[in-house]
């Protein structure tokens, strides 16, 4: 009768052998297959985070301060306000 560490040192049938190793050829290939698998994910990682990650994907917000000097400069340029109230407007931006 074996005993439980027996078992789980040897496995069920108590010859030594497991599931992977023990099978032939067919272990040796799922385990290449599976290191390949592994190599790739963590291939696939480093190109992510040398390309800037989730960084990339997010986009800068908008600069406010550019929008309202754009506006200043086209009533400026359509006459809506004189070139002393678009300086005094865009000291007040910066």
């Amino acid at each position: 009768m074996y005993s439980t560490i027996a078992i789980l040192a040897h496995g069920a049938d108590g010859d030594g052998y497991d599931h992977m190793w023990g099978g032939g050829a067919y272990g040796w290939i799922w385990g290449a297959l599976m290191m390949a698998v592994m190599i790739a994910a963590v291939g696939a990682l480093v190109v992510w985070i040398v390309r800037g990650g989730a960084q990339s994907a997010t986009p800068r917000p908008p600069d406010p301060t550019h929008d309202a000097r754009a506006i200043l400069a086209r009533r400026l340029a359509e006459g809506e306000i004189t070139p002393d109230e678009y300086n005094e407007r865009l000291s007040h931006l910066s």
